[in-house]
């Protein structure tokens, strides 16, 4: 199956206002990723690393505004990267891709959403700050009323603010 043929599903769901998300660019490399953006109506995508291996398919990404949901232990655990090291996720963020750290299924890989951030910290060797920021970046991409946004920014600023 190919993006194609999900385009009808995903142009009715888009056209009846709800936002889409896909899996792309995990086993598969950038060609994927811009497979899914010319083809489905997302501005999401599940995974998405290996964007990281085409200069100008980041650009594309970084030019549409497309967010990459980011599971480093579970590309990890299934070997598309060997370690945290060779992972993709401080390049891509520093060039200025709309990153989020994610979990993906957290009892398979054995992990939850407050164990990546913290290998995120201690792997990639984000600050606090920087984990505000990608937290802001998941925030602004849910899938969620504005108000509720609003909301959850609020809490985040207060707690940087206690600090």
């Amino acid at each position: 199956m190919t993006f194609e043929d999900f385009k009808p599903a995903f142009d009715k769901v888009a056209k009846a206002g709800y936002p889409c998300t896909t899996h792309a660019g995990e086993h598969f490399g950038p060609d994927t990723i811009l497979d899914a953006i010319e083809k489905l109506p997302v501005s999401r995508i599940g995974h998405g690393v290996r964007i990281s291996e085409d200069e100008s398919a980041v650009k594309e990404i970084i030019k549409k505004g497309i967010v990459l949901e980011i599971c480093p232990g579970s590309n990890v655990s299934l070997g598309v990267y060997k370690n945290y090291s060779e992972h993709p996720f401080p390049y891509l963020r520093n060039c200025g891709c709309k990153v989020t750290l994610n979990s993906d299924d957290p009892p398979f890989f054995h992990t939850n959403i407050g164990k990546e951030y913290e290998n995120a910290h201690t792997n990639f060797g984000l600050s606090i700050d920087n984990l505000l920021d990608i937290t802001r970046t998941a925030i602004n991409a849910a899938f969620i009323k504005d108000d509720e946004k609003k909301r959850l920014q609020a809490k985040v600023d207060s707690w940087k603010k206690s600090g």
